[in-house]
């Protein structure tokens, strides 16, 4: 191969590739990728030009070396370009993915935010369907969502405080409506307790709900001074440490040993032998204690 001393290109040549430059620029390519890869094959055709009119190979060996040498370039300048193109891709899919990533979690804020609303909504409804479709909303709300648990139990806490103002003390056989048996539900299945998952106590004060059903409810540590829960169905119910201060028990089905750990100062009992032997397996409870 020979090499020149001094770069002399012909006329010829120059003007042949100032037309492929002004073709390229003709081409108006918008993209800012496709117009550097236009560039990055304009150059590539003019050094395989400037190659073969100054090397200018005559054997065949030399021709074919100069091929090679021709195609590794190529190759790499290929290799460089689509892994710039795949970067930029991944790059870009990444950020669609974000970007789509926010807006569904803004669309199911908004869902919730809408359902919350709603079902609190049905709570104030004068129709007793209406209310039990709010109340088991709102439960679906609370185990969907860590930041609305506790706002949703506090106001179903709250619905039935409200519904025991309102009623007649004097019928205390009464049975519980439907709609506040399905709070007292909701309250009673749910998966956290006081101190477990919850920092509040339930606050489920000065209640008039004889004859509800509290069966397996998860009652420990709750707050229910004051209230009315005689022929209660306490069955499998879990009221450790439950403060039932000042309580109507009266023929509620409960036992000595659900009672044990409960607060039961001036609570009213049928039998006169269950606040003893709960306050004896009390005491056996605390000296069994290490």
């Amino acid at each position: 191969m020979r090499w020149p001393g001094r770069l002399n290109v012909p006329r010829g040549f120059t003007r042949a590739w100032q037309a492929l430059a002004a073709w390229v620029i003709s081409l108006h390519i918008p993209s800012l990728w496709a117009r550097r890869i236009a560039t990055a094959l304009f150059l590539y055709a003019l050094l395989v030009l400037i190659i073969d009119h100054y090397v200018a190979p005559h054997s065949i060996s030399e021709r074919t070396a100069l091929v090679q040498a021709l195609a590794q370039v190529a190759g790499a300048i290929g290799l460089v370009v689509t892994l710039t193109l795949t970067a930029r891709q991944l790059a870009a899919t990444t950020q669609s993915l974000d970007v789509s990533r926010s807006q569904l979690d803004v669309a199911r804020d908004a869902q919730r935010i809408d359902r919350f609303a709603k079902g609190i909504e049905q709570l104030g409804s004068d129709k007793m369907e209406i209310r039990m479709g709010g109340i088991f909303a709102l439960e679906q709300i609370a185990r969907d969502s860590d930041q609305d648990y506790g706002p949703i139990i506090e106001i179903l806490c709250a619905f039935l405080r409200a519904r025991s103002a309102l009623k007649d003390k004097d019928d205390p056989t009464r049975p519980v409506p439907s709609d506040e048996q399905a709070a007292l539900t909701v309250i009673g299945r749910r998966r956290r307790r006081y101190k477990h998952g919850e920092d509040e106590q339930l606050a489920l004060t000065h209640l008039f709900i004889p004859t509800a059903d509290l069966s397996r409810a998860q009652l420990a540590g709750a707050f229910m001074v004051f209230s009315t829960l005689s022929d209660a169905n306490f069955t499998g119910a879990d009221i450790t440490e439950t403060d039932l201060r000042g309580v109507d028990l009266t023929n509620a089905n409960v036992t000595a040993e659900q009672l044990a750990t409960a607060r039961i100062d001036d609570a009213t009992l049928l039998d006169p032998t269950l606040r003893a032997a709960s306050s004896a397996l009390r005491l056996r409870k605390r000296r069994e204690r290490p």
